[in-house]
């Protein structure tokens, strides 16, 4: 018996305090970018809410830059387990020109390993913005 209440103390200590302040940049339409306020890892979430408290995860953690117009979300994303002074960054495309909010499926999300193939979709698409 005794074992089971140190466990259960243990397990809610460990959540306690868990609540990171997050901030949220709204990039546009439902799309937000958000972070803890303790690091710079930027996520990019659709979420329809007025309020931006969590949402559907467009792109993970490590968004290093983002732009937009009207009808596109370009960025590029450190890989998650990047290591060495070659880091080849991941780019997307979120193509927004059909986009009907609160519907999810009204919006492509396209994702590159290399800024050769980025470049060529934008060019294909038509966007006249640009990232690193």
């Amino acid at each position: 018996m005794w074992r089971t209440a140190i466990i259960l103390l243990a397990l809610s200590s460990c959540f306690h305090g868990t609540d990171v302040e997050q901030e949220f940049i709204m990039i546009q339409h439902d799309f937000w970018l958000s972070r803890s306020v303790t690091d710079d890892n930027f996520t990019l979430l659709w979420n329809t809410d007025s309020i931006p408290r969590g949402g559907l995860e467009v792109i993970s953690e490590k968004v290093q830059e983002i732009k937009s117009n009207e009808d596109f979300i370009i960025a590029n994303q450190l890989p998650q387990y990047a290591k060495g002074d070659s880091i080849q960054l991941n780019y997307f495309i979120i193509d927004l020109t059909k986009y009907q909010s609160p519907h999810r499926d009204s919006y492509k999300v396209y994702e590159f390993n290399t800024k050769e193939e980025f470049d060529a979709k934008k060019n294909e698409l038509g966007i006249n913005i640009d990232i690193n």
